[in-house]
């Protein structure tokens, strides 16, 4: 069989709730690396969210920003940020709406005043009131850094955590200038969203990095459970949602592995990669 290139999301695919990486998934990707198999990182995250843990894979490279972002072999061959006069517009709306937010780079994430404190809400509201989603999270909060002497024209995605103004609401405002998406993380509400480089995808960072690689669309895989997967899959050979996917992801899908907790990707990889 020939080695094929493997697409990851992370958060519901190769991250469980906590943010940690299932023991299982890590024994089946070390099995498939010895194998010949190479792995990429395919998230919404920018580089300044990849944990040590993740890094300590020892994937080949990663797609992120959600197709802003692309990295192989330790070179940066694709980054694109936000276009800055409309991200500063965004901030001042989110600020004057009281709006919380976090801004994203390769090299960190800048928190707006009132995100801590914001999200800590809706993570105990939509947890129905679970103290141990607070802990689940603590790695996430110790990334923050204050929104003090920020380079702008450096940021590549912005996450908006809301239940103060109708998604719709924001989506209609700011589309015309970014990729504008709900929120992937649903313990953040439905009213929460994503901010990208409009036209950019995890499909179109995939498309470019196989022209970029030379290699076969037939020798690629990949496994996601949101719905910013969906570009994902069209740019794949083989596409496997998790089970802990929306219905409307698992349509899409050549293949479906089990829940992330219930040793979703390495049932997955065993299936369709180790077989």
């Amino acid at each position: 069989m020939n080695h094929k290139l493997i697409f990851l999301d992370v958060d519901g695919t190769l991250c469980d709730e906590t943010g940690r990486v299932p023991e299982s998934a890590k024994q089946a990707i070390t099995q498939a690396q010895q194998a010949g198999h190479q792995f990429f990182l395919c998230t919404g995250r920018t580089k300044g969210e990849i944990t040590d843990e993740l890094l300590g894979l020892n994937f080949r490279g990663m797609i992120g920003a959600g197709g802003g972002y692309c990295e192989v072999d330790g070179e940066v061959i694709l980054h694109e940020t936000l276009p800055q006069t409309e991200l500063l517009e965004m901030l001042a709306y989110f600020r004057a709406e009281n709006i919380a937010y976090y801004l994203q780079s390769s090299e960190e994430l800048i928190a707006s005043s009132d995100l801590r404190e914001t999200l800590s809400e809706l993570l105990l509201q939509n947890s129905g009131g679970n103290p141990d989603i607070l802990d689940s999270v603590q790695w996430f909060f110790d990334l923050l850094k204050d929104e003090t002497n920020v380079d702008y024209q450096q940021m590549e995605k912005i996450c908006f955590v809301n239940n103060k103004v109708p998604y719709q609401e924001i989506y209609q405002r700011f589309h015309p200038y970014f990729a504008v998406i709900p929120t992937t993380t649903s313990h953040f509400g439905a009213d929460s969203g994503e901010v990208s480089v409009k036209g950019l995808s995890k499909k179109t960072a995939i498309e470019f990095l196989l022209n970029h690689l030379q290699v076969n669309i037939e020798d690629t895989i990949a496994f996601g459970d949101g719905h910013n997967d969906g570009e994902m899959f069209e740019a794949v050979g083989l596409s496997v949602a998790m089970g802990n996917a929306s219905d409307s992801l698992k349509v899409l899908a050549d293949g479906v592995t089990s829940h992330i907790n219930q040793d979703g990707l390495a049932h997955g990889l065993k299936k369709y990669v180790l077989n």
